[in-house]
């Protein structure tokens, strides 16, 4: 890992450690897992009404917005809960486009 800053091969080295012990330790625990692409695309279900007939599905494009600026708090305090170093918990920003949007 040339050329990468201490900090982020030092914090990459150690998410690699853990991953690597709790799957030898707990391998059922990657089971949770599973069910994110599941989650999503049972959401994204809720919007193909709202791609159709935007106006008589108003709840469900609100809902998305209000999702959707939920991200970046929501993001932002469980990686500092989690000790994810600065650097990492403002990318959630970065990722989201809304830089580009300022």
């Amino acid at each position: 890992m040339a050329g990468q800053p201490a900090v982020g091969r030092d914090w990459i080295l150690k998410v690699q450690e853990a991953l690597h012990e709790t799957n030898t330790k707990y391998p059922f625990l990657a089971y949770g897992t599973d069910w994110l692409p599941l989650g999503i695309f049972v959401i994204a279900i809720a919007f193909v009404g709202a791609l159709r007939d935007p106006v008589r599905q108003h709840l469900a494009v609100h809902f998305g917005m209000i999702a959707c600026i939920l991200v970046v708090p929501y993001a932002l305090l469980l990686r500092a809960l989690r000790g994810f170093p600065l650097g990492w918990r403002s990318s959630t920003v970065l990722r989201c486009g809304w830089v580009h949007s300022l």
